[in-house]
């Protein structure tokens, strides 16, 4: 014997299941970026203590990439050749100064 088949709908559980297009003709469509700015607007008022959390947790991060640089620079300028160069000649110019006789005193 074949299964049953299923009852038809009724008149108000086709209505429940329907979209409604009823006055969106040529409306636009909320793009994902619109979505996604409007529901951190939303979070951002319903959950101020994420939005402190993330900001002190954004302050450390920049920091810490800040002192980085600042170590980079530090060791790019001990290290550059032509600096480097430049304070081995100076120091034996002094050599030399103080050699050739002039007076320390």
């Amino acid at each position: 014997a074949p299964p049953a088949r299923p009852a038809p709908f009724s008149d108000e559980e086709a209505r429940s299941e329907r979209t409604a297009t009823k006055g969106r003709f040529g409306v636009k469509q909320k793009t994902e970026p619109d979505l996604f700015l409007r529901e951190m607007a939303r979070q951002r008022i319903m959950y101020p203590e994420r939005v402190v959390l993330a900001e002190a947790a954004e302050a450390a991060a920049r920091q810490k990439l800040e002192e980085a640089h600042k170590n980079h620079a530090a060791l790019a300028a001990s290290t550059d050749p032509m600096k480097m160069a430049e304070a081995a000649r100076e120091k034996l110019a002094n050599k030399r100064e103080f050699k050739c006789g002039s007076d320390p005193t």
